[in-house]
């Protein structure tokens, strides 16, 4: 009887050992998945910063791109205007000449 008494105790403590033994194993695993993903969120989110930090510098460099376009076109409207003063004031200077030279031939 002391022997079954015996052989059952062992039996048991075998059993919550391997017992013991598995939900270690699955926990490791768990924490190897929870590891894996907290590396997997990190990178996720480095990710996304560093886009967001392309997207602003692609943003500023728009913005950048807009003004320069935005003074080209206002340098160029003003060379127009100052041609278009250039030949009015070559208009009336032929027109003076002109009247100069009219009035000593009179």
């Amino acid at each position: 009887m002391e022997m079954i008494i015996w052989t059952a105790i062992i039996a048991v403590v075998a059993v919550l050992t391997l017992i013991g033994s598995v939900i270690g194993w699955i926990r490791k695993g768990d924490k190897e998945s929870i590891d894996n993903r907290f590396i997997s969120a990190e990178t996720m989110m480095n990710n996304i910063t560093t886009q967001m930090n392309v997207k602003a510098s692609k943003d500023e460099l728009d913005k950048t791109v807009a003004r320069f376009e935005k003074d080209i076109s206002e340098l160029r409207s003003d060379q127009k205007n100052g041609f278009a003063e250039i030949r009015q004031d070559i208009k009336d200077l032929r027109i003076e000449i002109l009247d100069v030279i009219r009035s000593q031939n009179k």
